[in-house]
């Protein structure tokens, strides 16, 4: 209806070409009994089977062993179908037409699995080295290929193959029933139903080895398959073949392209064949050479020349190679390498190479060799060449002149003859020994002449090698150090003359380099440091001597700085611990070493031991300890002495003035009072008398008249007031005599030190008021609320009374040089504070002036013991020393000043209450 049989029919003959080349062969014979209408087409006469055979064998029929326990065997109805003729041919042609390796392998691998029956096949080959490599394993999932030695190989039946390989026979194994010794690991392991290993011959040579497996089925590599896989194989060697020569030819002309050398292949003396270097080498394109003749290349003079020494040895030889001078299509020439073969065609292979560069080092090797024969004829050193075994091949002219040889007497061995006799064992030595250990020969020796004559040289020579590193011969030089050596001598005899001296030196000695490590020392030093000879020393630093580690720093630390100011340090006293474990005190003297240039090169110092010294140096000081001590001691005795004498007689004097004042001044003071009440009563009397005698009389009358007897009246009460106010003001002046001039008692008692500030100011209140040079000095208190605070009042009396005078002896000196109107304007004052600073149980008192203020220098020795600013006779300098002394020593308390110039000065007295 819509042609199902046909569709049919396409569907049942895929199914059985699929079964056929998978080996069922019941399924096979099956589909031919019920279906045989649908197979029609690609069923054939068995005759047609029997030809396919037998062309197959007759191309190529393998040498084949089966191993099996059975076998079975097909009807000969199946032949046709299962070995279609086409397919094979269709496989042949595919091989064939494949000319890459790797396509190749892939095609091959998957057409031996679709006409063989197996799920599993390997492919290997033979290498251009000649070992065995796995190319390819297919399954009929993929193709992968490889490159891996078949040697050990783990996914292959490797012991299989290897026979295979030797015996060139086709092996079929089925169920691995063998006797053959195969099997292997692999095989154990994997079980395969089906193995067959057929070798890939060309011209009776294997190439290769197909290794096929069906882990499935046995028996399916039949003889017919067999004959068609060996019949693919066939073809398959060719391919490979084919392949590989592809692959060299395609190398090879790609080598041939890339190569730096111009390739080129004439005929009749005309390109047929050029590489692009070729053309490039001569400035042209390809296609401007391809048929043009080589002649156009060379100039008519050059070319006359090839023709004349080249071509008659290229006909009798084939070759010929030398070198030219080409023609660019510029017309620039440029120099080449040319190399010429003779085919038997009659072709001529043409090769070329641009030498230019090599030619311009050739040329400036000539000139440097020009240059090297004129440098050896007028260099101060002998130069001479060796070959491997010591004969000497050249030697230069001042060579001769040191040795004392002729270039003739001294070629082979004949330079030996020039040595010293003492030095010719030692130089054989030494020569032989650098050869051995491939170092430069270097070693100073003698030459001595026929005459006796002795010159000392510096022999030194390397080996000189090919572009390839071997050692070809050697090239030396010589020195004549003759005056050096001389010099050296003399230089000797000076170092031992210097060496005895520094040694016979009463002083330790030593140098050292930049690092601080000694270069040498005399006798007296390694003996410090325990050595036996000064030689030791060399090379070793202060902390390899037996001094301690703080010591090698600190003599470490000086030499740096000696080096680093580049200057001296004289005078270091320093200790050092000897190699005895004695520690005693030296005193080092270190100056900077200089070269010929005046650059710092080390350190030169010597020391001395000045233990003695130092000892009676501490008992001086010692002695000088102990008289300042008493000095002090004295000066505070005196100070005490003074103060005590002062105060005792200033208080006797005080006391006596104030007690003659308070005797007649209280008489005064409290008759006053009687005074009062009397002339009250005779002022009553003479009112109550002018009540009774209105009328007193003429004389009475003149003489109230004469006393203004109202005016007295009223006048009286004033004067006896005043009178009592002027005795007031006496007794508390000599009450504050009294108060100022207190002995002191041996402890301290509690005091109100308002009060000693008062009764200062008091005494010297005559010296605040104004004079003719300055105006009165104005006295500001601000007293705090401080409690009594447990003293010696008298003592500190004074200090506020010298604390004072000082400043008012200061403004004093000040109105001697400011005017009158100056100080009216910035009137002179003392300002008094005291302070109760209960956190630090503490009464600060300040005594400030806004006068001239101190210089530094006569602050910092204000307190000094007999220092003064005031003139002679005018200071004893003991006024704040004693202040000092007491505030600070009796007192424990302290007294600062604080003064800048022109900014007054400011003294701070603090008294603590315990």
């Amino acid at each position: 209806d819509w042609d199902k049989v046909k569709v049919a029919a396409g569907y049942m003959q895929e199914a059985y070409y699929c079964y056929s080349r998978w080996g069922a062969k019941a399924k096979v014979a099956d589909l031919e009994t019920r279906y045989p209408e649908l197979l029609r087409p690609i069923l054939k006469p068995l005759a047609s089977s029997d030809d396919v055979l037998t062309t197959l064998m007759t191309i190529a029929e393998p040498t084949t062993s089966i191993h099996a326990s059975h076998r079975n065997s097909f009807g000969n109805t199946s032949l046709n179908q299962t070995f279609d003729f086409a397919s094979i041919l269709k496989a042949s042609q595919a091989l064939s037409g494949t000319i890459q390796l790797n396509e190749l392998l892939r095609q091959l691998t998957q057409i031996i699995l679709q006409n063989s029956g197996g799920d599993r096949c390997a492919l290997i080959l033979l290498d251009a080295i000649g070992e065995w490599q796995v190319r390819a394993i297919s399954t009929s999932e993929e193709a992968q290929l490889c490159n891996e030695p078949l040697h050990n190989h783990s996914n292959l039946p490797v012991r299989l193959i290897q026979y295979v390989k030797n015996i060139q026979t086709v092996i079929v194994i089925d169920d691995l029933d063998t006797n053959l010794p195969v099997i292997d690991d692999y095989l154990r392991q994997q079980q395969p139903k089906s193995v067959l290993c057929l070798p890939i011959l060309n011209h009776n040579r294997c190439v290769g080895i197909v290794s096929l497996e069906n882990s499935l089925t046995s028996h399916v590599f039949t003889n017919e398959r067999i004959l068609v896989l060996n019949f693919l194989c066939t073809q398959a060697a060719i391919s490979l073949e084919n392949s590989r020569l592809y692959e060299s030819v395609a190398l090879k002309s790609s080598a041939m392209e890339s190569a730096v050398d111009g390739m080129a292949i004439l005929e009749d003396g005309k390109y047929i064949y050029l590489n692009a270097t070729h053309a490039s080498l001569l400035g042209y394109e390809l296609h401007e050479l391809m048929g043009q003749s080589w002649e156009k290349l060379y100039s008519p003079m050059e070319l006359e020349r090839l023709k004349t020494i080249a071509f008659p040895t290229l006909e009798q030889t084939g070759q010929w190679s030398g070198e030219s001078i080409a023609l660019r299509k510029d017309g620039n020439t440029f120099a080449q390498e040319l190399s010429l073969s003779l085919l038997e065609n009659g072709k001529l292979i043409y090769i070329c190479r641009d030498i230019s560069d090599r030619k311009i080092a050739e040329e400036q090797l000539r000139l440097s060799e020009q240059r090297y024969a004129t440098l050896a004829a007028v260099v101060p050193v002998g130069i001479f060449r060796t070959d491997t075994n010591g004969h000497c091949t050249y030697v230069n002219n001042r060579w001769c002149q040191i040795a004392g040889l002729t270039p003739e007497a001294a070629s082979g061995y004949g330079w030996q003859q020039g040595l010293h006799p003492d030095d010719q064992d030692l130089i054989t030595a030494e020569w032989y020994e650098s050869v051995q250990e491939n170092r430069p020969f270097q070693l100073e020796y003698r030459f001595q002449r026929s005459d006796g004559q002795v010159t000392w040289v510096f022999g030194q020579s390397v080996a000189e090698r090919d572009s390839n590193g071997h050692i070809i011969g050697y090239v030396g030089t010589i020195t004549d150090i003759s005056d050096r050596k001389a010099a050296e001598q003399k230089l000797l005899e000076s170092q031992t003359f210097l060496k005895t001296v520094l040694d016979t030196f009463p002083l330790s000695v030593f140098w050292k380099d930049c690092e601080s490590r000694y270069i040498g020392v005399n006798r007296n030093f390694a003996q410090d440091a325990g050595f036996k000879k000064a030689e030791q020393i060399a090379g070793l630093n202060d902390f390899d001597m037996p001094w301690a580690e703080t010591e090698a720093e600190d003599y470490r630390a000086d030499d740096q700085e000696v080096m680093r100011l580049n200057t001296s340090k004289l005078g270091i006293i320093e200790t050092q611990i000897q190699a005895d474990g004695n520690q005693i005190w030296v005193e080092i003297n270190k100056l900077p070493l200089h070269d010929l240039d005046g650059n710092v090169i080390g350190v030169l110092g010597t020391y001395q031991d000045i233990s003695d010294r130092k000892r009676a140096e501490a008992a001086v000081l010692q002695k000088s300890q102990d008289l300042e001590k008493a000095l002090t001691e004295l000066q505070n005795a005196q100070l005490k002495l003074v103060q005590s004498e002062k105060m005792s007689a200033l208080g006797g004097l005080v006391a006596g003035v104030a007690h003659e004042i308070n005797n007649p001044t209280s008489c005064i003071v409290g008759n006053v009072d009687v005074a009062q009440d009397y002339f009250s009563d005779l002022l009553r009397l003479l009112d109550s008398y002018a009540k009774q005698f209105p009328q007193p009389g003429a004389d009475i009358e003149n003489e109230l008249e004469a006393i203004d007897l109202e005016y007295v009246r009223e006048d009286l009460p004033k004067l006896i007031r005043a009178m009592k106010g002027a005795g007031d003001r006496i007794q508390a002046i000599s009450t504050s005599l009294r108060t100022f001039s207190r002995i002191g008692k041996a402890t301290k008692q509690p005091f109100d030190i308002r009060e000693s500030l008062e009764s200062t100011l008091l005494i010297l209140r005559h010296r605040l008021k104004a004079n003719e040079h300055r105006p009165a000095i104005e006295v500001e208190a601000d007293y705090g609320d401080i409690p009594e605070i447990p003293c010696f009042p008298g003592q500190l009396n004074q200090v506020f009374m010298n604390i004072l005078a000082n400043a008012i002896d200061m403004f004093d000196e000040m109105a001697q040089q400011t005017t009158f109107n100056a100080l009216e304007k910035t009137p002179q004052k003392v300002t008094i504070r005291t302070i109760h600073l209960a956190e630090n149980n503490t009464v600060e008192i300040w005594i400030i002036d806004n006068g001239k203020g101190m210089l530094d220098e006569v602050k910092s020795r204000i307190f000094d013991h007999l220092f003064t600013t005031k003139g002679v006779g005018k200071g004893t300098g003991l006024g704040l020393a004693i202040a000092h002394q007491i505030v600070v020593d009796t007192h424990r308390g302290s007294l600062e000043v604080h003064s800048e110039v022109s900014q007054g000065t400011e003294f701070c007295i603090r008294l603590p209450f315990s």
